[in-house]
């Protein structure tokens, strides 16, 4: 919902829970427990405080997400913001409970991109909910698919690209600052409708499936390669790909590594406030900790370089154009 919304933009809900007060409270105050209720969250970690607001870290496919308690009366009133620099996007949830009936109401003030909650349903608790927004239009809704050259599931009869013949650009990047100045440029074209890609993946995907193998180096993978697989890359290709030098198109995602492939649904606005996420992360000092599914143990340096060549190569294939 939030991507078809204004950059500015309030909007409010309220919805007659079956339940009581008590247990409607305990379902919403506990911000650690929010992934046993709300959809698309996968899990939600405490953070450290950031001048002296309680903080939680929600995880979903999106990435983490810093949300700080601005105001908390027990029983009757929460406040939630998004917390973070250089973000792209903003936002902060008021939870309102009252005793008529259980009756429950939310307000949230966004700014940009941002994770919309569900309301709360716990054990035999049920929702009704109306909906209503306020806000200026700023702009054309956010478009579904990218228009002009599709790069993804590429459908409607058309054959995949071999890329590793795709016309793409020549590209390295030394340092992340230099991923952000790009991801900037690509944002820019496509909200002027420049932006095309060459290979069989769309923009959105693309960037997905970074931030998808970059959080997975900060917070884990979930299985490794066979020991013959692993054992062959570190002979063969381990020295190349810490090098920083972009990786060679045309590897087919295996089996096992599913869960690296991007949806096909990932518009560009969600790609690009994905890797934003991503570098929002290391500008606060999180480092990649996790063993490789192919090299193991891997410094942060090492990871690093290994992320960049393989952003390099991916983003290649999208094509900001002339501005």
């Amino acid at each position: 919902l939030g991507l078809s919304l204004p950059v500015e933009h309030v909007a409010a809900s309220e919805g007659v829970v079956h339940g009581s007060r008590g247990e409607v409270w305990r379902a919403i105050g506990d911000l650690g427990a929010g992934a046993s209720w709300r959809r698309g969250i996968s899990r939600v970690d405490r953070g450290e405080d950031v001048e002296g607001m309680e903080v939680w870290i929600e995880h979903s496919r999106f990435g983490p997400m810093a949300m700080g308690v601005r105001d908390r009366v027990e029983g009757e009133r929460l406040v939630v913001e998004i917390v973070g620099e250089r973000l792209p996007f903003g936002g902060a949830w008021t939870y309102e409970v009252s005793d008529e009936g259980g009756r429950h109401t939310r307000a949230d003030h966004g700014a940009g991109i941002h994770p919309e909650p569900d309301l709360p349903v716990h054990g035999a608790v049920r929702v009704r909910v109306s909906r209503g927004a306020a806000a200026v239009s700023r702009g054309p809704r956010a478009e579904v698919r990218r228009r002009g050259r599709d790069s993804g599931d590429r459908g409607g009869g058309m054959m995949a690209v071999d890329t590793r013949q795709a016309a793409r650009r020549a590209l390295r990047y030394e340092s992340f600052a230099d991923l952000a100045r790009d991801l900037d440029a690509i944002e820019e074209a496509h909200r002027s409708g420049r932006l095309r890609t060459t290979g069989n993946w769309t923009a959105g995907q693309i960037m997905e499936h970074l931030a998808k193998f970059a959080n997975c180096a900060f917070d884990g993978f979930p299985g490794r390669a066979p020991w013959i697989v692993r054992k062959a890359a570190k002979l063969l290709f381990k020295r190349k790909i810490l090098s920083g030098e972009p990786m060679p198109p045309g590897f087919k995602i295996p089996r096992q590594a599913s869960f690296m492939v991007p949806s096909a649904e990932t518009t560009t606005e969600e790609g690009i406030a994905m890797l934003r996420l991503v570098l929002a992360r290391l500008d606060r000092g999180d480092r990649f900790t996790a063993e490789s599914p192919i090299f193991e143990r891997l410094s942060h340096e090492e990871w690093c370089r290994a992320q960049l060549g393989h952003a390099a190569m991916h983003m290649s294939f999208i094509e900001p154009g002339d501005g």
